[in-house]
């Protein structure tokens, strides 16, 4: 470990001491928040700063005495980066959350949010498993996502549990639209792309078409399925086919192998609010 390091542990302790010697009850209740979270962090800078003490001495020391210290320094090193990096998860698990709560109060959308329980990473048909099912109001085909954009929709409905399939299969086609342009296709997924990264392939746009990279893709709302304005991706590259038609590659708005909490919207009022849609599009 460096010095700067040993040094910004021995200050950050000493901050601690002090923020413990301040009185008062709002202090006293902060002073246990601090010390619950950070306590391993001075414990273990209060032993890294004494066996740095012990180091520095200038008497003569045993080899094998600074082989046992240089080992219990690695593993408090050690010990320090596991709560560093716990605290990260923490971190973006919270933002995760916070930024789902924005969505759901921002949203028109009955949402039913659900945590990611368990993943099949299958090339052929990637699927998550989620925590909610029909006790929760989730009915098949309900459309999934979070706060990036559109995940899927589900397939398979239990009592507690359902499954997601995802965006990336090539049986979840979904209506969609390019921003700034009258272009309107069919999205679906992938399979086993070079690079291993998802991606998705926007089909049957007009022979006329002109699409630059970069362009945002949305759901259209066409089939009822997927209500409109869902972010789906950007485009990557565009082509123009010999059959009268030209497609697009779609980079996902969505990060699928990062997913731990995300929305269903409910089947029974999504229905409720196309009807009426239709019902206003009549003359």
């Amino acid at each position: 470990m460096s010095r700067v390091n040993v040094i910004a542990l021995l200050v950050f302790g000493s901050l601690l001491v002090w923020v413990f010697t301040l009185d008062g009850e709002t202090t006293q209740g902060i002073q246990k928040k601090v010390l619950g979270i950070f306590s391993p962090f001075q414990r273990a800078g209060t032993d890294i700063g004494e066996s740095v003490r012990e180091i520095g001495d200038t008497r003569p020391l045993d080899p094998r005495q600074l082989l046992g210290e240089n080992e219990m320094l690695r593993r408090e090193v050690s010990e320090l980066r596991i709560y560093r990096d716990e605290q990260v998860k923490l971190r973006e698990e919270w933002n995760e959350v916070t930024r789902l709560l924005e969505l759901k109060e921002e949203s028109h959308l009955s949402l039913i949010s659900a945590r990611v329980i368990g993943r099949d990473p299958s090339l052929f048909s990637p699927k998550l498993t989620i925590n909610k099912g029909d006790h929760s109001g989730i009915a098949v085909e309900s459309p999934v996502l979070n706060d990036r954009g559109l995940i899927g929709k589900t397939n398979v409905v239990g009592k507690s549990e359902s499954t997601v399939l995802l965006l990336t299969d090539e049986q979840c086609q979904v209506s969609a639209r390019v921003e700034g342009t009258n272009e309107r296709g069919i999205v679906k997924g992938i399979r086993g792309t070079s690079s291993g990264a998802p991606l998705l392939k926007l089909m049957y746009l007009s022979k006329d078409a002109r699409i630059q990279p970069g362009a945002k893709v949305f759901t259209s709302g066409e089939g009822g399925l997927f209500p409109a304005g869902i972010a789906i991706g950007e485009v990557k590259d565009f082509r123009i086919l010999v059959d009268g038609y030209s497609e697009a590659t779609v980079i996902p708005a969505v990060d699928f192998s990062s997913l731990k909490f995300l929305f269903i919207i409910e089947r029974k009022l999504l229905d409720e609010s196309n009807k009426n849609t239709k019902r206003e599009e009549k003359p």
